[in-house]
């Protein structure tokens, strides 16, 4: 099982940062790694992430869901694919001023199959370079 939590401040409106948070094709946009998104609804993509081994590229098909909003304060999306039991992201907003909103983010996942320890091992290896790279994605898409 991997978790990563972090929180970090970005520079606009909690309504403007959940009206992009809240919308899967956007923020989707932002996953380390995304190499596709195909939308099915306003709830469902299919996403296709990236990763290499070494010079080996190992790609990861999840199909994510989102199964929480409350707005403008918590968004939630549970996913699942080959060799992912789970993976959820969790934001959670919260107004520091008129034009400042705190985001905490935390991220579940849990392997599975024959490549399992694998698999837990590279994201393991990668987790906090993969939250900078989805924290910096988010403020240059919102800042």
């Amino acid at each position: 099982m991997i978790e990563d939590e972090q929180s970090f401040t970005i520079k606009v409106p909690i309504q403007k940062a959940w009206d992009f948070i809240s919308d899967i094709n956007k923020i989707s946009s932002c996953l380390p790694g995304l190499d596709k998104a195909e939308i099915i609804d306003e709830n469902t993509a299919d996403i296709t992430i990236k990763q290499m081994m070494g010079i080996i590229p190992f790609y990861v098909k999840i199909r994510n869901t989102i199964t929480e909003r409350q707005p403008p304060h918590k968004f939630v999306s549970v996913g699942s694919g080959e060799h992912l039991e789970q993976v959820k992201l969790t934001l959670e907003l919260k107004e520091t001023s008129p034009s400042e909103t705190e985001v905490t983010y935390k991220m579940l996942v849990i392997a599975s199959g024959n490549v399992k320890g694998m698999v837990e091992y590279m994201m393991n290896k990668k987790k906090e370079e993969q939250t900078a790279q989805f924290v910096a994605a988010l403020k240059q898409k919102l800042e």
